[in-house]
């Protein structure tokens, strides 16, 4: 028999699934991120559709404006302090930014049931006031 002179074999360790996560993670992140930032819009949108069609629109652009900076905040904060991103800074960061969208999206609403007076200003001192 003729020798081939290379190894059969398959280098293996019980780490290699664990390093995985970290192959897509960035883009994975990315990924939740917009889809979070989108969905929060969108139910902005419909929970304050029944007051008019353009207020509702520019409620929920302005609260998408606003998702979207606090996004890039967040990580341009991560960035400038070195945080690597691995499995748990992914979860932390997460969950911040659901806690951002969850008052968003309470500060919009409450907003948009404010009929205090004309003026914009009155109906948000209103609203942080009961919020």
């Amino acid at each position: 028999e003729e020798a081939k002179g290379l190894l059969d074999a398959v280098p293996y360790t019980p780490s290699f699934p664990g390093l995985e996560q970290y192959i897509t993670m960035r883009a994975d992140v990315r990924r939740a991120l917009m889809r979070c930032t989108l969905a929060a819009a969108a139910i902005t949108f419909v929970l304050v559709l029944g007051y008019s069609v353009w207020e509702a629109l520019v409620v929920s652009l302005v609260v998408l404006a606003s998702l979207v900076m606090c996004n890039v905040i967040i990580l341009g904060v991560m960035k400038q302090f070195a945080m690597n991103l691995h499995f748990l800074s992914a979860i932390m960061l997460q969950m911040g930014v659901g806690f951002i969208v969850d008052y968003h999206i309470h500060i919009a609403s409450k907003f948009m049931a404010t009929r205090v007076g004309a003026t914009a200003v009155k109906r948000m001192v209103k609203t942080i006031e009961s919020v």
